[in-house]
């Protein structure tokens, strides 16, 4: 992997490129519109020290302190942070600006994936319908280049652009095919990916007016559903959040400098604002992206979101809960204690095991009550279920556990707490 790119004017335009050599047609749709930008203008200067523009993709925990944000995203993979000290003009969704002003970076309410504006810059490629319908795999998904009428997503950028244009249906699990179906008025409908996390999808999806979109789990079931709703975006206000000022056209005011816990309160008024979104009770793929907000919010260690990944990714949170808990006391270090956010997210759940056995119920008692040993011990078959009820001082009898130090709870138990009926 690279991430790296051409200098124009004196600034770098980075983008993402694959160990392998060549290219994701996706990851060069930024530095294209970039150029075409810039091309459109006369810079009447370059900056006194290089800066680096981080225009697409989901990258920002590659960035540095001082880069220039324009439409990139998180990645739900990936758990290094982003930095604090990022100069950002627009993110891709609200998911990512949530996650963003947790960490300290001021960030606008300006949405939008840039490839939704590269119509306007190459207007050659105007929507002339082919008929033809158009499966494009993420990167990772290239098993799916077996399908009829798959396309690589090493394709050069602009023949992808011209395929897409002409398409009368796209089925992807290729973000920025997507995007592009979209920025060219075709319908199309995303199919989950093998190898992707879900909140790039979701976050792009909730920063164009979309939520509780369906994913097709193969491209037949994607015949079946029919497109997405189109699209809602506000193409002018995110072209004018371009940074044309990094080459002396224009002039940009930054935000006035905030607090810390300003801008912390500020991450969960858009955490607020993304659960009322939510039409009904959220899909799975929602879920798992608002548990990745949580995540980067809190600096939670991977085997401990993995509770709250599966409680929502299956249909019977109990029994997906309690796999993940019993995962979770075998990964975790002997000296271990589980978070009390995750306390607390099991607690909310209790009251709704009818499906566990009395073994698994005191296991997940134990988990709550802090006996991480005593847990480990039941479920390795050291201790009976009698010994360890009787022999641990911890086990629930009704007092939930408090909200101590850790951040968030509020909104996600309500994103969690599954209601009988």
């Amino acid at each position: 992997m690279t991430f790296d790119g051409e200098m124009l004017h004196g600034v770098r335009l980075l983008r993402w490129a694959p160990d392998e050599g060549g290219q994701n047609f996706g990851d060069e749709l930024g530095p294209l519109i970039a150029r075409r930008i810039i091309e459109a203008h006369s810079p009447t200067s370059q900056p006194e020290r290089p800066r680096r523009l981080v225009s697409i993709g989901s990258v920002l925990h590659l960035t540095e302190p001082g880069d220039v944000v324009w439409g990139a995203g998180i990645n739900g993979k990936a758990w290094a942070r982003p930095p604090q000290g990022l100069d950002i003009r627009a993110v891709r969704g609200p998911y990512t600006r949530a996650a963003l002003l947790a960490l300290g970076n001021p960030v606008p309410d300006v949405y939008g994936d840039p490839g939704l504006l590269l119509p306007r810059f190459l207007p050659d490629l105007s929507r002339v319908e082919s008929g033809d319908v158009l499966v494009v795999p993420n990167l990772n998904d290239r098993q799916l280049l077996s399908t009829p009428a798959a396309v690589d997503p090493r394709t050069d950028p602009v023949d992808m652009a011209r395929m897409i244009a002409g398409a009368s249906y796209v089925i992807a699990s290729s973000l920025h095919a997507l995007v592009l179906a979209d920025a060219f008025g075709v319908p199309s409908r995303p199919v989950l990916s093998s190898n992707e996390h879900p909140f790039k999808y979701v976050d792009y999806y909730a920063g164009t007016g979309r939520s509780a979109v369906r994913f097709a789990t193969s491209v037949e079931e994607a015949h079946e559903l029919g497109p997405v709703e189109p699209a809602q975006f506000d193409a002018e206000r995110l072209l004018a959040a371009f940074p044309l000022d990094l080459w002396g056209v224009g002039t940009h005011t930054a935000r006035n400098a905030e607090r810390f816990s300003e801008l912390r309160s500020e991450s969960q008024r858009e955490r607020e604002r993304v659960v009322a979104a939510y039409r009904r009770n959220p899909t799975p793929e929602e879920a798992l992206a608002y548990v990745r907000i949580e995540e980067v919010a809190a600096g939670q260690a991977p085997y401990h979101v993995r509770i709250l990944e599966d409680a929502a990714r299956l249909r019977t949170p109990s029994r997906a809960v309690y796999l993940s808990v019993e995962r979770c006391l075998a990964t975790l270090g002997q000296d271990a204690e589980v978070d009390r956010r995750i306390e607390r997210a099991l607690w909310k759940l209790r009251t709704q095991q009818d499906e566990l056995s009395e073994r698994e119920m005191l296991i997940w008692e134990l988990v709550i009550g802090g006996e991480v040993e005593t847990a480990r011990r039941l479920l390795a078959g050291e201790v009976d279920v009698g010994t360890a009820r009787s022999s641990s001082a911890a086990v629930i009898d009704g007092e939930q556990p408090q909200a101590g130090s850790s951040r968030g709870g509020g909104s996600l138990r309500r994103l969690f707490g599954r209601r009988k009926g």
